[in-house]
This record gives structure tokens, sequence and C-alpha cells, in this order.
């Protein structure tokens, strides 16, 4: 994770923890390794998912900017009706920009 994700917070070690638990028991990751050193490795379903992604909900910067500015609403110090605004815009510009994925359909039938 990059040091200005870590800043910004992305979620606590807790919420971090249960996402990741969540990923493994729903097949987007694997534990890989021996009892002393345990790692994740994506899953083909994992990498079929993140081939299919756009790169901008990819970005842990995105995540930690958009937790940010989530602390700014819970603290007063930013709009949530601003916040709102600015991810339908970016949900907009994500579907206007989209381009279809050479053998997504292949891709994302195996998921299932």
């Amino acid at each position: 994770m990059p040091d200005e994700a870590e800043r910004k917070g992305i979620g606590t070690s807790a919420t971090r923890a249960a996402t990741i638990e969540k990923l493994v028991r729903i097949g987007f990751v694997e534990r890989k390794g021996n009892k002393k050193t345990k790692y994740l490795m994506p899953t083909h379903k994992g990498v079929a998912l993140i081939t299919v992604m756009p790169e901008q909900i990819q970005s842990p910067s995105m995540t930690a900017e958009l937790e940010q500015k989530l602390l700014d609403v819970e603290k007063g110090d930013f709009q949530d009706t601003e916040f709102m605004s600015e991810i339908e815009e970016m949900i907009m510009d994500l579907v206007k920009t989209y381009k279809v994925i050479e053998d997504a359909e292949v891709l994302m039938h195996e998921i299932h």
C-alpha cells in the first residue's frame, strides 16, 4: 500500500483485515507461503476482475482520497451533497469512457 494511502487512512487495520478475509472467502485472493511467512496471491478470478475493472477504481490513492473526504464530511469540513455530486460525476465519467475489454465475457464467465 502506498505511504500516502496509509497516511490518509484507508480504513483501520480491523477493516483491512475484514476486507482481506472477504477477498479470500469469495475467491479473489488466496494465502500462500509457509507457517512463518504468508502472503496473498490473486486467483484467476481476482486477476479476471482486475482486468475488466477501470484503472481509476483500482487506485489506492483514489480510495484514500475518498476516505479523507468522508472524514471531512464527518467533521463538517466538506458538504455531504458535494461529496455525493463528486461520486455521481466520477461514475458518469466512468460510464461514458468505459471501453469493452476484449474477451471480458470469457473472463467474467469464469468468475461465476
